[in-house]
């Protein structure tokens, strides 16, 4: 009885997956950069606009969190986040719901240590997507803030390089939903 009552159970698990409140196709618009975020800012007399272009984000999948019975847990997955040296990777984020808007945050954490007597280089990118739905659309910003910090002896020669980047990027986002009988987790 025992193992109709498990086959049973894995048998339902595996064939119905937990189905998505809904999916969007999300886009983001590039945006400028502030001067903190280049090693060389770049000429202020030079600006380089582009109007209408859109960086594909992907399709997200939105849920509601099993764990809180008031709704007020979801998740998102098919995030890129980290995109530092394009090393950006697919998550899956725990968010909240307040205020009519859905917030999802992650902070990675990148250390490196070299030399002897050794030198530690610290990198934090937190990543923060804010964002309200209306109707069939997702209106929001995409958020990367990069700080770096350096403990050591060899710290003059980090002073001067790529490593020593404090970073602070709002991007807006828009997002369309798609119809989930049409999507396969593109």
């Amino acid at each position: 009885m025992k193992r109709l009552i498990l086959a049973a159970t894995l048998a339902a698990i595996m064939g119905c997956g937990i189905a998505p409140l809904a999916v969007y196709r999300v886009s983001l618009t590039p945006t400028a950069k502030a001067d903190t975020c280049y090693v060389n800012p770049p000429n202020p007399n030079f600006s380089d606009t582009r109007t209408g272009l859109q960086a594909d984000m992907g399709s997200w999948e939105f849920y509601q969190g099993p764990d809180a019975s008031d709704g007020a847990r979801f998740y998102l997955t098919g995030v890129a986040v980290n995109m530092r040296n394009g090393k950006a990777n697919n998550a899956t984020l725990e968010g909240t719901y307040k205020n009519g808007s859905y917030t999802f945050e992650v902070v990675d954490v990148e250390i490196t240590k070299s030399g002897n007597p050794v030198t530690t280089i610290t990198h934090r990118i937190a990543t923060t997507i804010t964002f309200k739905l209306n109707g069939d659309a997702l209106d929001g910003t995409f958020r990367e803030a990069l700080t770096a910090t350096c403990d050591g002896p060899n710290c003059v020669d980090f002073k001067k390089s790529q490593d020593n980047l404090d970073c602070d990027t709002s991007y807006p986002i828009k997002g369309a939903k798609i119809e989930t009988q049409n999507y396969h987790g593109v």
